[in-house]
């Protein structure tokens, strides 16, 4: 009895305060505790070591393995968390089932096979009767045959090493395709039991400022109630990415427990639970890698939201003179991915049974596994993705994209095979659990680069593909289209020129210059029709060899200046901008044949101002690189002054006032950071014409956001002095409320208005702040 208090007493003095100080100086509680911890639960942490996965040498284990993919849309509520499926939506559904054989030559060596693979199909509106219920029967669907080539390269086995429940690396059969490896990955996935919390796949380990600023005991003692309470947080790689992935252990059934050998050299035996659940979820904040995907302009709206967490933490600085100098800037952890997550919400959490001791399946021809070992008796994985849009004024979210996936793995038996060993003859390179798609990194570097990175067209991703002969079946279509003056151009023909952009973009050079000798073979008034369509088309293709080919039509004026003109303005939002298309945009605005064509000319470099600002803006504020980054990066440093340069010069080597204008709208359309000292410059030099003037302030419009101190140093001694010229103290006004002023240069505005001997600035800013006061703009509203 006396024990038993003196027990209750150490832990209440465990969960006390831990500020008792015996003498004068030494905290007694915490060194306590760290006795405690260490000592008193030494005997439970070596238990947990037992309880990773441990498949046995020369067994082979059967599971059952289902699958399904649902994906339809749902309503969000006003908080944007909850989704519930529509009562009239339809849901595409894809159900496969498969058996699963996982044969281990070793304790770290392992093959897995995929058999007996069957597939369904289904869309209609489906009803979850049972949420317990992850996937519905596969009798239920259509059933689906996919070709015998495609069922074969399933069927192939991948081998992988096991080491204390992590898959460390796999190596896929040479013959295998991407698809099918992810396949494959989906189900090792589903084995994978990091729960002795080692980092067998060599990944950082780095804590986030406050873990480093804490304190030792701190975190010692944190790490002990981790291990008291089951649960702990690893990186880890898994298909989804390389993130920090949360386990909790719990006991399945707490009131029989089994036999097990101490961890010592001892003969003690001591009693552990025959069963255990583990739990664990992906948190995808918290990533170094994933597995997303990204086609086409990604927008600047991540970093632009990190420049207003600085913009405005200026304005509450300022506003509070007693906030300590020293304090943590709110914005230094601002994370751009996270902008991103407020429109894709999404979650994977997997759940697995794990069987110790005499609860594990018996293994044929062979004597029960040791008392020590566990067995992964099921898997269960959900993931949960939503895309939601835009929230509206009225305050609901409508209607949400919605994919759910669930699988499900459970073992059916386990068969010694002790002589049987596993063949290494046709395996391929090291690789990881993580998604891989090398497809689509062909597809973005045939955009990017053409010929250039596939000289041999056998090599194209798209050699495959019939592109010449629908290209020409689409072109001849909207051909005659146009030759219909009775009826015109029908909506079905619209579809022919998407057709014919997409057919565009997988040709080679040498597959335009044939569309081009095959459009040849019209009558004349037809050829000149297929000509402008075909340019239209190259134009709004936007990949290197499209560019290409598209230039030296211009050059070689075989359109007239106005279309030449027209189609290059079209070379904006390309799928995968990159320096060689940025490169023959800037040949084409410098060269020789476009001197005498000023509009051709003038649009060209335009263009290419343009094309340099969508370059440089390509994911430059991603923090958590994904798969579709796997293309070397374009905008360098080196690359971005060497831009910079070219369009500085257009300005120093232009003649006429013209040319000065159009080189300065050209910077402005580049938005290159480094280029504001020069601009600047010509801002503060009086002795510039006041349009010159006007057109450097404008050319500021991109940097608003991203260095609105800057821009507002430069730009509001300009619209405060009334000595300037009234044209350009307007656009300096532009461009100032572009950067979201704090309210003390609001409050100068406001001042110098009332002050204001001209009236036309005057009005213009009353106007200005009466537009911005009445603005449902949220970011207006804040200002």
């Amino acid at each position: 009895m006396r024990i038993n208090s003196l027990f209750l007493l150490l832990v209440i003095g465990l969960l006390g305060p831990s500020n008792l100080v015996i003498g004068d100086e030494y905290p007694a509680t915490s060194t306590l505790k760290r006795f405690f911890y260490r000592h008193f639960f030494a005997d439970n942490s070596a238990s947990e070591q037992t309880r990773a996965p441990n498949f046995q040498e020369g067994t082979v284990y059967h599971y059952s393995y289902d699958a399904q993919v649902e994906s339809g849309l749902s309503t969000v509520d006003e908080s944007g968390t909850t989704t519930q499926t529509s009562d009239n939506g339809q849901q595409a559904v894809t159900r496969i089932q498969s058996q699963i054989k996982v044969h281990f030559a070793s304790q770290r060596r392992a093959q897995l096979c995929m058999t007996q693979n069957r597939f369904g199909q289904l869309n209609e509106q489906m009803k979850q009767t049972d949420s317990q219920q992850c996937y519905e029967p596969l009798s239920m669907f259509e059933p689906k045959q996919i070709p015998q080539e495609k069922r074969q390269k399933l069927e192939l086995c991948c081998q992988f090493d096991y080491v204390d429940g992590v898959i460390v690396r796999v190596q896929f059969d040479k013959q295998d395709e991407p698809w099918s490896k992810n396949m494959k990955r989906g189900v090792l996935n589903m084995i994978q039991m990091n729960l002795r919390q080692n980092n067998a796949q060599e990944l950082g380990t780095e804590q986030s400022g406050n873990q480093q600023e804490g304190n030792m005991e701190e975190n010692e003692a944190a790490q002990m109630r981790d291990q008291l309470a089951h649960s702990f947080t690893i990186p880890e790689v898994t298909v989804e990415g390389e993130c920090q992935t949360t386990y909790t252990i719990n006991t399945a059934n707490p009131s029989k427990h089994c036999t097990q050998k101490s961890a010592d050299e001892s003969n003690n035996q001591q009693q552990m639970p025959c069963s255990f659940n583990v739990t664990k979820s992906i948190n995808f904040k918290q990533c170094s890698r994933i597995s997303d995907i990204s086609a086409g302009f990604q927008t600047e709206q991540p970093q632009s939201r990190c420049a207003q967490c600085t913009n405005d933490w200026y304005k509450q600085k300022e506003g509070s003179q007693q906030q300590s100098a020293t304090a943590e800037h709110p914005c230094a952890k601002c994370d751009p991915k996270q902008v991103k997550e407020e429109t894709l919400d999404r979650q994977t959490v997997m759940r697995a049974t794990l069987k110790c001791g005499s609860e594990q399946q018996m293994t044929e021809g062979k004597q029960q596994e040791g008392p020590n070992s566990c067995q992964l008796d099921s898997s269960e994985m959900r993931s949960m993705y939503v895309y939601k849009n835009t929230k509206t004024e009225s305050g609901p979210y409508g209607s949400a994209m919605r994919t759910e996936v669930c699988a499900q793995l459970q073992l059916r038996s386990a068969q010694s095979v002790p002589d049987q060993r596993v063949s290494t003859q046709t395996l391929d390179n090291d690789e990881t659990l993580l998604f891989s798609s090398p497809t689509f990194s062909d597809f973005k570097r045939h955009y990017m680069f053409g010929d250039e990175e596939f000289p041999d067209p056998r090599s194209s991703p798209y050699s495959s593909v019939p592109k010449v002969e629908q290209a020409c079946q689409a072109l001849r279509a909207l051909v005659q289209s146009t030759s219909d003056h009775h009826h015109g151009i029908d909506t079905k023909h619209t579809i022919q020129l998407s057709r014919l952009v997409e057919m565009v973009r997988m040709c080679s050079y040498e597959d335009l210059k044939q569309i081009e000798q095959n459009a040849q073979q019209y009558h004349q008034k037809q050829q000149k029709t297929a000509k402008h369509i075909l340019v239209d088309a190259m134009a709004i293709c936007g990949t290197r060899n499209c560019v290409v080919r598209l230039v030296e039509i211009i050059k070689n004026q075989e359109v007239s200046p106005h279309k030449a003109a027209y189609s290059i303005s079209q070379l904006t939002g390309l799928p995968s901008p990159s320096n060689s298309i940025v490169t023959e945009v800037q040949k084409l605005c410098q060269s020789e044949q476009v001197q005498n064509q000023p509009i051709v000319k003038q649009t060209a470099c335009l263009t290419f101002g343009a094309l340099v600002n969508e370059l440089c803006s390509q994911r430059k504020s991603q923090q958590t690189p994904d798969m579709s980054q796997s293309v070397q990066e374009q905008c360098t440093e080196d690359k971005k002054e060497q831009y910079k340069q070219v369009l500085v010069e257009q300005y120093e080597k232009a003649t006429t006032l013209q040319e000065r204008l159009n080189a300065l709208t050209s910077l402005g359309n580049a938005g290159i950071d480094t280029s504001t000292p020069q601009l600047e410059q010509i801002i503060k030099d009086r002795s510039e014409h006041s349009l010159c003037r006007a057109k450097a302030i404008d050319a500021l419009r991109r940097q608003s956001t991203q260095q609105p101190r800057t821009v507002q140093h430069i730009v509001l001694p300009i619209y405060l002095n009334n000595q300037e010229d009234p044209n350009v103290r307007i656009v300096a006004l532009q461009i100032l409320m572009r950067t979201q002023p704090e309210p003390s240069v609001i409050d100068q505005i406001i001042y110098t208005m009332s002050q204001e001997p001209n009236k036309r600035v005057k009005a213009y800013t009353y106007q200005t702040m009466k537009l911005v006061a009445k603005s449902m703009n949220p970011a207006d509203r804040q200002m």
